[in-house]
């Protein structure tokens, strides 16, 4: 009788343990499978990010024009440009609106001029300011100096008047000039103290 009992509590020992063993296996296998499930709704997810940033950057393509759009190799491509056929001194560019309303860009050239850029105006008036004869040329016009210019500048100079002056500074001498009218407005000799 004991054998018996030694055996049966032996077969029930060795059941307990397969049961135990197969509820580990179950309880692995349930987390792995809650990984995959994890691992596939994060896929998923990431997915759904990706096609949303694709559908966003197709609808910015499409409403947008490109120059508004960012990127590295637009930003080094000018929107346009401009060739005044002169070389420019650094620091002595100004724009300013000389009759008022457009815009126009103001450049000291190493050959002791000021070359003025006007695309709305083309004129010949007479004085300091010459104008060019072709097309491309009646756009610029230039203002003779004596000497280096030193300093360029404009601004209002005469409050009842929306338009801008134009001023140039050389070594000895300050020069206020009305473009739109071709006028000069004072030219003082100048002496370093």
């Amino acid at each position: 009788h004991t054998w018996v009992h030694i055996h049966i509590i032996i077969i029930i020992i060795i059941i307990i343990i397969i049961i135990i063993i197969i509820i580990i296996i179950i309880i692995i296998i349930i987390i792995i499978i809650i990984i995959i499930i994890i691992i596939i709704i994060i896929i998923i997810i990431i997915i759904i990010i990706i096609i949303i940033i694709i559908i966003i950057c197709i609808i910015c393509k499409l409403l947008l024009p490109d120059t508004m759009l960012f990127s590295v190799d637009k930003m080094s491509v000018p929107v346009f440009t401009l060739s005044l056929g002169c070389r420019v001194l650094p620091g002595c560019v100004t724009v300013a609106k000389f009759d008022g309303s457009h815009c126009c860009l103001a450049a000291a050239t190493i050959a002791d001029k000021v070359v003025i850029h006007s695309p709305h105006h083309h004129n010949g008036l007479l004085g300091r300011v010459g104008f060019g004869s072709t097309q491309s040329t009646q756009e610029l016009s230039t203002l003779n100096m004596s000497q280096s210019v030193t300093a360029l500048c404009a601004g209002v100079l005469d409050p009842s008047t929306d338009k801008d002056m134009l001023v140039v500074g050389t070594a000895t001498s300050l020069l206020a000039y009305n473009v739109d009218t071709n006028m000069e407005l004072f030219y003082r000799e100048v002496s370093i103290m």
